[in-house]
């Protein structure tokens, strides 16, 4: 909503902005925020197990977006920033972060941000953009899961994860 307010101020603005937050982020450290494991299978199959699912209602996007998963993809925000004044609030982990909360529900393979342990001991999520230090009381128990998830995305090439 900032970037549509900000093209609004700037009529003067022509053609097409990336509208991203900060960051790149490694397919890996997504598929493992997310809970999901690797299953290499064929790129052809792929499209068409995506397609499938999409027609079905129960995919998250149509079998041709495959490609963003194929093929590195660095979504750069640097015209919206110059033109527009665009300044994102968010870090592409952040983003990811709550945008794999959110779909997961507490549930998945690795609890990258806390938040399963922290709901277990009654401790707050932190707010957007908030550093997640949280301990659980007397146990002693302390979270690290978002540093977890930040010294991993920075454990491989740049291959990026445009939101």
């Amino acid at each position: 909503m900032q970037a549509v307010l900000a093209a609004l101020d700037h009529p003067e603005a022509a053609g097409a902005f990336n509208v991203t937050p900060e960051g790149v982020l490694p397919l890996s450290t997504a598929r493992l925020l997310f809970g999901s494991l690797r299953c290499p299978v064929p790129h052809p199959l792929a499209y068409a197990i995506y397609e499938a699912a999409w027609e079905l209602g129960v995919g998250l996007f149509p079998g041709i977006h495959a490609h963003y998963f194929r093929y590195l993809c660095v979504a750069d925000n640097r015209k919206a920033r110059k033109v527009l004044g665009f300044a994102p609030r968010k870090t592409t982990l952040e983003v990811m972060l709550e945008t794999a909360r959110a779909r997961r529900g507490g549930t998945g393979i690795l609890d990258f941000d806390g938040s399963r342990k922290r709901r277990a001991c009654g401790v707050p999520l932190p707010a957007a953009g908030e550093a997640s230090r949280a301990s659980c009381g007397d146990r002693g128990i302390r979270d690290r899961g978002a540093d977890a998830a930040a010294s991993h995305a920075g454990s491989e090439p740049e291959a990026g994860v445009a939101s």
